[in-house]
């Protein structure tokens, strides 16, 4: 049986469409910039793990908790899985152990990972509302690291190298000219409104060919463009939480019109989702890694 087989990624699929229908996706909620996180080890979940346990989330809890834990995790601190709870599926990539060895270059110690033998693996996983004896629930604080400001967006806006034009009404991506144009910023209603657009963008300019390569058509109307605003849509959610911005409802009424084309989007490709994920996935690695302490921040 594959990993993931077409009724699980038919069922993933259509929790979201009820989710887009009600206007309850994750990356449509300004009220909260928490992303799924293991209530054990602290780490964020990544990709379409992130979305699954965001909407499953939903439909459990009303309270916004992002805590979720496998049984045997949940066990490790003394708590219990309640009578009847179900488990959500996630799949997580298993990266084999770091080695080190010899470089050619003045045979310093690199540390590598051989890839080949990376694999994937499905744990099922309780969210809090299911775990007995879990400490209550308070808004979460990020664990062990500062909630990055905006100055080090701005840092990561000038490492990048981007080409931004300020002024005019209209925020968007020319990829032709690889240029983002953005309002000035006293423009906008408030600094939420500002980064989380320009980090829309950025998320746009991740996609050129000399960078992750996504194609797609920007004819208004084409599936690929409904594809590629779902991806910077995820990305920006990723990105936002990560910089402890939370999306303004400004934000999200301003990319309401896309819904319609998601939802149709996904009704005819179940793997839409999942491949927007990984995509969004990867342009949130690109931008953060101008960062200068890079870390690896969204786990698991």
């Amino acid at each position: 049986m594959k990993i993931l087989d077409e009724q699980y990624k038919e069922d993933i699929t259509n929790r979201i469409i009820k989710a887009l229908e009600k206007r309850t996706a994750p990356w449509q909620k300004p009220w909260s910039n928490n992303l799924p996180i293991n209530a054990v080890t602290n780490n964020y979940y990544r990709g379409i793990n992130s979305i699954i346990l965001a909407v499953k989330g939903d439909e459990l809890s009303e309270n916004q908790d992002p805590r979720w834990a496998t049984q045997k995790q949940a066990e490790s601190q003394g708590w219990s899985i309640k009578t009847g709870a179900e488990p959500t599926k996630i799949n997580v990539l298993i990266l084999p152990k770091k080695i080190k060895t010899l470089s050619g270059f003045l045979n310093r110690d690199v540390v590598v990972r051989d890839k080949k033998s990376a694999f994937r693996k499905t744990f099922e996983v309780y969210h809090a509302s299911q775990i007995q004896d879990i400490p209550s629930f308070v808004k979460f604080a990020r664990p062990c690291q500062q909630i990055i400001s905006n100055e080090i967006i701005d840092k990561i806006i000038f490492k990048s190298s981007a080409r931004i034009f300020e002024g005019g009404s209209e925020a968007c991506y020319l990829p032709k000219s690889d240029l983002i144009r953005m309002p000035y910023k006293r423009d906008f209603d408030d600094t939420e409104s500002y980064y989380s657009t320009l980090l829309h963008e950025l998320v746009h300019w991740t996609g050129h060919s000399s960078r992750l390569e996504r194609f797609f058509s920007w004819n208004n109307d084409s599936e690929d463009y409904a594809r590629e605003e779902l991806v910077a849509e995820i990305a920006s959610m990723m990105l936002t939480a990560e910089a402890g911005i939370t999306l303004t409802q400004k934000h999200f009424e301003n990319h309401a019109a896309y819904v319609a084309s998601w939802i149709s989007l996904l009704k005819s490709d179940t793997n839409a989702i999942f491949k927007a994920a990984q995509d969004a996935q990867k342009a949130v690695k690109f931008i953060l890694a101008f960062q200068d302490d890079e870390q690896e921040k969204l786990s698991a």
